[in-house]
């Protein structure tokens, strides 16, 4: 295993399959892992040889107060063999145990607004829009090199907007909502409100253990991009502000599967609710406005992307969803 530099290490993306390296770009990677990083220094760039040749390569970020180490970047050559996998895995934690490193989880980006976390069960459903296409090989290598799951995430399609709307009335969400000022935010309205989303995002997701916290600049360069395409926040508010979001937009006509007919589908990609106000099913609230706000615009199907499996975000789309893919959070530990 050689320590390099980012020079390198960015080198070794040209012995990797392109299925590993989509949604990270160039610029993005050598951005973070440069020796200007935001992460002075604290950035360890390591590349793997088997035979003579360049195999794998694997970054790993030391957090400056103290949490656990991650890892990000990894990738391997397609035909490196199961011996040379289980090489690089022993090779791997010899480094880490030379280092004095006891745990490590991943792949968590430096940012977490990025795309991050292993595809787990890959399954036969086409990738859509926004989602970040891999291989569920990666994930297989860590488990067989003994990282083991540290979270799991679900991206589960609900194929009947109208049906989710009466189960969601049949449980009460319009009561929770009734003590709260809803609205929809659509369009170019979303770029105007983008500081109170920003500042809402930070207050709800800042004691989130897999959040890395960006500047504003960089939040508003991210939304604007998706604020130009059909996307709706939807926002709920009581006499404090801003308590509750969900960010959705529009892919046009998807399929499941081969056999089954494209149908208009939104993606609902982020539920977030703030922590003086949580435990008040506003999570569940703004999910089920924003299957109403879509089915208003003609739209048969929603998907839930990305949502933790044990998260209350998963209410709705865990009472008559059809999972389309799983994702995971992997880690080592020196004691297990």
């Amino acid at each position: 295993m050689n320590v390099v530099d980012c020079a390198a290490f960015m080198a070794a993306r040209d012995a990797l399959p392109p299925a590993i390296l989509d949604g990270i770009p160039k610029e993005y990677e050598a951005h973070w892992i440069a020796d200007s990083s935001p992460y002075e220094g604290r950035v360890d760039r390591l590349v793997f040889e088997n035979e003579g040749e360049i195999a794998a390569r694997i970054c790993v970020l030391r957090p400056a107060d103290g949490g656990d180490t991650l890892f990000c970047f990894y990738g391997r050559r397609e035909d490196l063999n199961e011996e040379g996998r289980a090489l690089f895995f022993q090779e791997l934690k010899a480094w880490f145990r030379a280092e004095g490193i006891e745990t490590i989880q991943g792949p968590l980006e430096f940012s977490t607004w990025y795309p991050y976390r292993f595809v787990c069960e890959q399954g036969n459903s086409p990738w859509f829009p926004g989602e970040q296409p891999m291989p569920d090989t990666l994930y297989a290598d860590f488990v067989a090199g003994g990282f083991s799951d540290v979270a799991r995430y679900a991206s589960t399609l609900v194929e009947d907007l109208a049906q989710s709307i009466d189960v969601g009335l049949a449980m009460g969400v319009d009561k929770g909502l009734a003590v709260l000022q809803t609205r929809a935010v659509t369009g170019n309205d979303i770029v105007g409100m983008l500081p109170a989303l920003y500042d809402l995002s930070v207050n709800i997701f800042r004691d989130n253990y897999a959040y890395s916290p960006i500047g504003y600049e960089q939040f508003e360069a991210l939304y604007s991009r998706i604020a130009a395409l059909d996307a709706a926040v939807i926002v709920a508010e009581d006499r404090e502000g801003p308590v509750g979001m969900a960010f959705s937009y529009n892919i046009g006509p998807y399929a499941p599967s081969l056999n089954d007919t494209p149908e208009l589908t939104c993606v609902l990609k982020t539920i977030g609710v703030h922590p003086r106000v949580r435990k008040q099913r506003i999570g569940f609230g703004v999910s089920y406005l924003t299957h109403k706000h879509w089915m208003e615009q003609g739209f048969q199907r929603i998907i839930h992307a990305y949502m933790k499996s044990d998260n209350v975000s998963r209410a709705m789309s865990s009472h008559f969803g059809q999972t389309l893919r799983e994702y995971a959070l992997v880690g080592w530990s020196e004691t297990e």
